[in-house]
């Protein structure tokens, strides 16, 4: 029978539950299962209580006696020794393991949050680069609008300074040919100043 199986066995000959030993021997009950199950191994301090709490020898638990008490050399004391040394062993390798794989998550998150901030700097820069050709734009813009306006502001000034008034009236009524439609228009202008020889010039837009 395997340590798991005698554990078992004595427990139940002792009339125990699993919650009830292991309240008696310090451990919780998923660990007692375990043991008895065979799927992890107790400690040489943890053996020693379970058989006194069960009445039973640590070689009964270990299988190193049959009932008679005739050896049967299936498990020594120093093979659970070296059993537990393994187990420690692979304990330290599995926890080397997760440590290398904890390592590795933190590299490719930090690389992925670089290559996230790189292109986060790239879209700021790009957006700085827009917004400073909009405002060159905008300024050139402004610019020549204010040219235009001041030449409109001096085309008035000049008109005012040489047409004192204007009016024009349409003369007939509307002809159509073959270029179009069209009507005759009399305009009328009187300048602020008048002398000889003063011509004007009329020009339709």
């Amino acid at each position: 029978m395997t340590l798991g199986e005698n554990i078992q066995a004595a427990r139940k000959n002792k009339g125990l539950s699993q919650e009830a030993l292991a309240e008696q021997v310090g451990v919780s009950r998923q660990a007692l299962g375990k043991w008895e199950k065979d799927t992890a191994l107790p400690s040489l301090d943890n053996l020693r209580a379970l058989a006194a709490v069960l009445d039973v020898s640590v070689d009964a638990l270990l299988g190193t006696t049959q009932p008679d008490g005739t050896p049967e050399p299936t498990l020594t004391l120093d093979n659970l020794r070296a059993l537990l040394d393994a187990r420690d062993i692979e304990k330290q390798r599995r926890t080397r393991l997760w440590g290398g794989a904890a390592l590795g998550v933190a590299v490719v998150l930090v690389c992925v949050l670089a290559g996230v901030a790189y292109q986060y700097d790239r879209q700021v820069q790009a957006l700085r680069q827009s917004y400073a050709m909009m405002q060159d734009n905008f300024s050139a813009t402004q610019s020549e609008l204010s040219a235009q306006i001041e030449e409109l502001q001096a085309a008035v000034r000049q008109g005012e300074a040489t047409v004192l008034d204007w009016n024009w009236q349409p003369t007939g009524r509307v002809v159509h040919d073959l270029d179009g439609s069209w009507v005759p228009v009399c305009v009328a202008v009187t300048p602020r100043t008048a002398t000889d020889g003063m011509t004007g010039q009329l020009v339709l837009v």
